[in-house]
């Protein structure tokens, strides 16, 4: 059983997860619980503005989580997949690195 793929597979589907949330935050102007606790969203002092600084940043992370997920996939299916899955890693781990500073960052600003 290829355990990487289905691994990987998952990741995808938490990457489009991810792009769905950011855009429907945009879209309906409500912060999503995926990014902050229900507590933290009653402690916001401007909605519009966390939204506004977070929702592309979820979405590009989003996206590099789905690049990671294909990494995956590639590496446990492919004999030869050459340098896919590393590059997949170290875009994944940067984009999660970033995306977590940028929500510290979004709770100092925007929270009480």
């Amino acid at each position: 059983m290829k355990v990487l793929a289905i691994f990987g597979a998952a990741m995808l589907l938490v990457g489009v997860y991810m792009i769905f949330a950011g855009l429907s935050m945009k879209r309906k102007n409500e912060i999503g619980t995926m990014i902050l606790a229900e507590e933290e969203v009653k402690k916001c002092r401007d909605k519009k503005g966390f939204i506004a600084f977070m929702y592309w940043r979820e979405m590009i992370v989003g996206g590099a989580i789905i690049l990671l997920g294909v990494a995956e996939i590639a590496n446990d299916l492919l004999e030869n997949a050459g340098i896919v899955p590393y590059i997949g890693v170290i875009v994944g781990i940067t984009a999660l690195l970033w995306f977590f500073y940028s929500l510290k960052k979004a709770r100092e600003l925007f929270l009480q």
